[in-house]
């Protein structure tokens, strides 16, 4: 059976913050500028990782989330 990790992306007109969490510690987000998130996108699928859902902010500002996803190596 896959185990996975997973991290989050939060877009704003202005900014990328991306999280990747571990169990052993509280994760802190690194900050992009907006005009890389294309260049941030391509990082992450080069790493491995995989787009598992996007979703705007429930309150309905200029906010996305960007869940991903990959398989945890042993």
């Amino acid at each position: 059976m896959s185990r996975w990790e997973y991290c989050e992306a939060v877009w704003r007109p202005d900014t990328v913050e991306l999280t990747i969490p571990t169990p052993d510690e509280i994760p802190a987000p690194t900050t992009y500028p907006a005009a890389q998130w294309l260049q941030v996108l391509a990082q992450l699928g080069d790493a491995g990782w995989e787009m598992a859902s996007c979703t705007p902010s429930p309150g309905g500002d200029q906010e996305f989330y960007f869940y991903f996803k990959r398989v945890l190596e042993p």
